[in-house]
């Protein structure tokens, strides 16, 4: 039996409630990917095979997390009224934060490809997966073969779950040709998100370039940081991350304010219920 890293399993109390019920393998709470002397301690005092998160770029101690999962839980089921559409309220903060502030990309707990060998070395864990499943093929094999040599050249969002320009991934081509079949559903889906809608598909068409980069080759020595347990989590009181974000995060000025200005736009009009005045 396999544990979610939905269930957040993070201490070695977790991890033994759900070994006690059968539970052979696990993936450990993402959020605690940095955190080393947790996961030393949970691999030296659990039977359970453990396994870490890779290249999800969510926020650090994101606290619409569960509430997330739970929304792509019950918009995906067969039978609902969405059919699979829903306003990603969620992605579009997380999104809007992360180009808003280059730091809170780099405080992300994801794992380079060239840090795999420092987990293996320092917890013991050597299983990981790789999330991006609704991916393309060529971007799934793109991002094994990284994993799986240990080695990524460019811009390293390229290989995390995330559009490679900034935008959601569920507002792509398809997900918009998926929104004829809701028009039919007008109660549920405003006539006045088709426009912003329409913004979002175009967007990429002006500014070809992604909206930011991150310098994998300039990355070296970051881990090492949180390997020695400096790190306590103390954002506000700490810089770390943030000078590591002028060192390796170039933005694409005309196209991050773009996405800024649009998703803003959105996020004030699903608060304010504007699109169903």
């Amino acid at each position: 039996m396999r544990v979610s890293v939905i269930a957040g399993v993070n201490t070695v109390a977790r991890a033994k409630f759900f070994e006690s019920l059968g539970a052979d393998e696990m993936v450990v709470d993402f959020m605690s990917n940095r955190d080393f002397a947790a996961l030393r301690e949970m691999v030296r005092q659990s039977k359970i095979t453990m396994s870490l998160l890779l290249n999800e770029p969510c926020l650090l101690q994101c606290q619409m997390r569960q509430y997330h999962y739970n929304l792509i839980g019950h918009s995906s089921q067969n039978k609902h009224i969405s059919h699979g559409y829903y306003m990603d309220y969620c992605l579009l903060r997380c999104t809007v934060a992360k180009l808003s502030s280059a730091e809170e990309l780099i405080k992300s707990p994801w794992i380079r490809p060239e840090d795999l060998k420092i987990y293996e070395k320092e917890t013991g864990i050597d299983h990981f997966k790789i999330t991006g499943r609704n991916n393309s093929t060529d971007w799934i094999i793109k991002t094994v073969k990284a994993y799986s040599q240990g080695f990524y050249s460019g811009n390293l969002l390229d290989i995390f779950d995330v559009h490679e320009s900034g935008r959601p991934s569920n507002w792509d081509l398809s997900f918009m040709k998926r929104l004829g079949r809701l028009i039919r559903f007008a109660y549920f889906l405003p006539k006045k998100f088709y426009k912003d809608a329409y913004r979002m598909m175009n967007i990429p068409k002006d500014y070809p370039e992604p909206a930011y980069t991150l310098d994998n080759s300039k990355m070296d020595g970051f881990l090492g940081y949180f390997v020695k347990g400096n790190c306590n989590r103390n954002c506000h009181a700490c810089n770390y991350c943030k000078t590591w974000a002028e060192k390796v995060i170039t933005f694409n000025e005309p196209k991050r304010r773009s996405y800024i200005e649009l998703y803003s736009s959105i996020l004030n009009k699903l608060s304010g219920g504007d699109y169903y005045k």
